[in-house]
């Protein structure tokens, strides 16, 4: 939601369906809404079901008014300036032909060619991402470590997580690419660690 299919409605949108064909639609509020949570929406009788046998739904509190009002905001906000989804689009298709273009070869890339999400991996390197993270701030661009919850059922190897925006411009992005690609990920050095003998 707020990201994918001409009016950012989802995935629904995306490819083009009636949202009411759909049992169930789920989304967060936290990345596009800049806001917390998430929600279920759907027939009555699927919402009745998910309420009443959903532990999310027992064992968790409601979203503070604020954060309500804030994801509300940011829904008009979207609907009322449908260029900003454009706009994001435009950045996404940019960001991955640049990508393809620098990267092929010296990252692995995961990731929908039209999500604004992206997540890079290094070739059987994974304990280079910190560091590589830490060489795109000193240069001005600000991506983070992915983290995964032990408990999940898909174990995840690292990867360095980006989000491409409607607020970036072509520069900034194109700048952000030519970075990685300059970041030669067999080079970066790891801190020796010593282990001391126990006597």
């Amino acid at each position: 939601m707020g990201t994918l299919g001409s009016r950012g409605a989802g995935v629904t949108d995306y490819y083009g369906i009636e949202a009411r064909r759909v049992d169930m639609i789920v989304s967060t509020m936290s990345n596009a809404w800049a806001s917390a949570g998430g929600f279920c929406a759907g027939s009555m009788h699927v919402v009745d079901h998910q309420r009443l046998s959903g532990a999310a739904y027992c064992f968790s509190a409601s979203l503070p008014a604020m954060l309500a009002v804030g994801a509300h905001e940011a829904i008009n906000v979207i609907e009322k300036e449908p260029e900003m989804v454009t706009r994001l689009h435009e950045n996404v298709r940019y960001f991955h032909q640049l990508v393809k273009e620098y990267l092929m070869g010296k990252f692995e890339i995961e990731g929908d060619g039209d999500s604004p999400v992206v997540h890079l991996r290094v070739n059987g390197e994974e304990d280079r991402i910190k560091r590589i993270v830490d060489e795109c701030a000193e240069n001005g661009y600000l991506v983070t470590v992915a983290k995964y919850s032990e408990q999940e059922r898909i174990k995840r190897r690292k990867s360095i997580r980006i989000a491409i925006s409607g607020g970036h411009s072509f520069e900034q992005i194109k700048g952000f690419v030519e970075c990685l690609s300059k970041i030669e990920p067999s080079k970066i050095e790891l801190p020796k660690i010593e282990i001391a003998k126990i006597e």
